[in-house]
């Protein structure tokens, strides 16, 4: 077993967690990050940045041009109550950047956590937390320990470990059993440059949400278990096999196309099609 102290443990390195060890050690704090997973690795959602993010990441000094490797866009496009969507633009506001963003998970998060060891925090991948180290005379949360023995001690414990949090467990703090669950499931697309990018929303009902965080023609995807649109047509059921997907952004036409009736099942169908459209 190893034990490290610090000033500060961070545990998680997604976008919070990183973001926390960059501002602490920006300050000359020493800042222990601590990721369970080896990056690039993947989440789903959050690719989808709003304005007030995109500051956020200027103020880090992170380059967030298109030639870096950023997606711009002008706002949200909403599917849901109706048949023709919602669109919504990003206010004008002086102190916001007039643009939101898109990237993939496995490239953000390393950025982030790139940009944070650049500050001067010490980044410990494969460090899967499963416990705290709390002081028996203050009963205060001083440190965490690892599934490979090691020990992580601070005054100070972030815990930036997400929905699971192991953190909050170990101290007892847990999950409002009566609170909503949300699922999110999420995709990428590419295709031809159209003027005015725009990331899209599909409400598909109060329990799930889809968010496609559009990127620019072309893409086969494996979709299973989520709500489907085939052309303005809403369905809600489980797609059984791998379908081409080809879609255009400024419609949504084409989304599924390649699903033909007969390889739907179950679900519901709702929202109307629009004249001219089968």
């Amino acid at each position: 077993m190893s034990e490290e102290q610090a000033d500060v443990v961070v545990v998680g390195a997604g976008p919070a967690g990183a973001t926390t060890a960059c501002w602490l050690a920006d300050q000359g704090l020493s800042v222990a990050l601590l990721e369970k997973g080896t990056f690039p690795r993947d989440k789903v959602c959050g690719d989808g940045l709003t304005p007030r993010a995109t500051k956020q990441l200027l103020r880090l000094g992170i380059d967030v041009s298109e030639e870096a490797g950023w997606l711009h866009n002008k706002g949200l496009r909403v599917y849901g109550a109706r048949a023709e969507p919602f669109e919504l633009p990003w206010p004008t506001l002086a102190e916001f950047p007039s643009f939101g963003l898109v990237r993939k998970r496995a490239d953000f998060d390393e950025l982030l956590a790139d940009k944070a060891v650049q500050k001067g925090a010490t980044l410990h991948q494969q460090a899967n937390v499963t416990g705290v180290v709390v002081d028996e005379r203050t009963e205060r949360v001083t440190g965490v320990t690892t599934k490979d023995g090691r020990t992580f001690t601070a005054p100070i414990v972030v815990a930036a470990d997400g929905n699971s949090s192991p953190v909050s467990r170990s101290v007892g703090l847990l999950k409002n059993a009566k609170r909503p669950m949300g699922v999110a499931c999420r995709t990428y697309f590419t295709w031809a440059p159209k003027p005015a990018t725009t990331a899209a929303v599909s409400s598909v009902d109060p329990s799930s949400m889809t968010m496609i965080s559009c990127a620019r023609w072309v893409c086969a995807r494996t979709v299973r278990s989520v709500a489907a649109i085939h052309a303005d047509r809403l369905y809600v059921g489980t797609i059984t096999e791998t379908v081409p997907v080809v879609i255009d952004p400024g419609t949504s036409e084409g989304i599924h196309a390649g699903t033909a009736r007969d390889r739907r099942t179950g679900g519901s169908r709702c929202g109307r099609p629009r004249e001219g459209h089968s």
